[in-house]
């Protein structure tokens, strides 16, 4: 990996008492983690998008389960008492 300066313009003469700024260096990025990175943010976005688009869906499942939790032991008696006549 390669260790490249910071790019500078070039400065217009300046008093010789003022101090030089300090040369900072850059690390490139690897490209495939910048691969990786767009890959996740697109998958996220895909997730999101298709729990949004079946979120009719999983509100009528969840409210289907809740019935069948709230109900089954009132279905339960009926049919003990129904098999008794």
């Amino acid at each position: 990996m390669r260790i490249h300066p910071a790019p500078t313009a070039p400065s217009a003469p300046s008093a010789p008492s003022a101090p030089s700024a300090p040369t900072t260096l850059r690390q490139r990025v690897p490209t495939r983690a910048i691969a990786v990175t767009i890959a996740m943010v697109l998958a996220t976005a895909a997730i999101l998008l298709l729990g949004w688009e079946v979120r009719r869906v999983l509100t009528w499942i969840v409210v289907a389960a809740l019935l069948s939790v709230v109900l089954g032991p009132v279905v339960d008696l009926a049919e003990h008492r129904l098999r008794a006549c």
